[in-house]
C-alpha cells in the first residue's frame, strides 16, 4: 500500500506512525487529539485516503468541551 495521506476535520489533530509504504497486513497507529476553542460538542473526520480498494476509510468523531 502507498504511503497513507491522514487527516482530521473539525477541533480534531492527529499524528501517526506510518513513516513510508505499508506492508500487507502491517500495522500503525494513529492518534486523535481534540483541542475546541469553545465549550460544547464539535464533531469531526479522521479520514485515511490510500491505495486500498475502499479508500478513503472515515471515521466520524466528536468530543464535548464543558
Amino acid at each position: 500500500m502507498t504511503t497513507p495521506n491522514i487527516k482530521t476535520s473539525g477541533d480534531f489533530a492527529q499524528t501517526n506512525t506510518c513513516n513510508g509504504s505499508v506492508a500487507a497486513k502491517a500495522k500503525w497507529t494513529v492518534s486523535v487529539t481534540f483541542t475546541p476553542p469553545q465549550t460544547g460538542t464539535r464533531t469531526g473526520t479522521l479520514t485515511v485516503t490510500d491505495s486500498a480498494n475502499n479508500s478513503p476509510q472515515t471515521v466520524s468523531l466528536t468530543g464535548t468541551e464543558k
